[in-house]
């Protein structure tokens, strides 16, 4: 929803009545996914979310505002993105590292899978299509991810979710299925 509203006056593309009902079906399900299983929502946590939401916003509208850096692949910019980032967290992380102890076999595969899969995979194929494609369709496939985790909760952690959350996953992927269309 936010990169839709930058590309207005940082692009110039004035959103489409399509593509903000688009992003707001996405907003929409994302919300009854993660607010009607009962969870309590953290004001700090919330604030954060909101962080994040606006400077990745900001960062992927800018990125169709300047392009991709001259020669680069969607492989080097997701590293350099990805150690920067990982960079700038390291003061945090570090404080953290006693409770690294006590991770079993299992703790240290999940962690691999998330590295490995839900993160670099992830970063390279959202930077490749930020490399093709408007940065507004781009960020119409972002609540993807947090579907992602719900569907990988049901499969691996057998996670049950109410009707409202169904609905909201229905929302999420309609929303998807229906940004790809021309």
């Amino acid at each position: 929803m936010l990169v839709v509203l930058l590309a207005w006056p940082l692009l110039g593309q004035k959103p489409t009545p399509w593509l903000l009902g688009l992003a707001a079906l996405g907003f929409m399900g994302v919300g009854l996914i993660s607010v009607s299983g009962g969870e309590h929502l953290d004001a700090l946590g919330v604030a954060y979310a909101l962080g994040f939401a606006g400077a990745n916003a900001l960062g992927t509208t800018l990125f169709g505002r300047w392009g991709p850096p001259p020669e680069s692949t969607p492989l080097e910019q997701m590293a350099w993105e990805l150690t920067l980032g990982g960079l700038m967290l390291l003061p945090v992380a570090w404080s953290g590292l006693p409770a690294l102890e006590g991770v079993d076999t299992g703790g240290w595969a999940a962690l691999a899978f998330m590295s490995l899969v839900g993160t670099a995979l992830a970063a390279i194929v959202w930077q490749r299509g930020l490399n093709i494609l408007p940065v507004q369709q781009v960020s119409l496939l972002a609540p993807l991810s947090p579907l992602t985790a719900v569907l990988l909760d049901i499969a691996f952690v057998g996670r049950v979710l109410s009707p409202l959350q169904w609905l909201g996953a229905a929302l999420v992927l309609g929303s998807v299925l229906l940004s790809s269309r021309k």
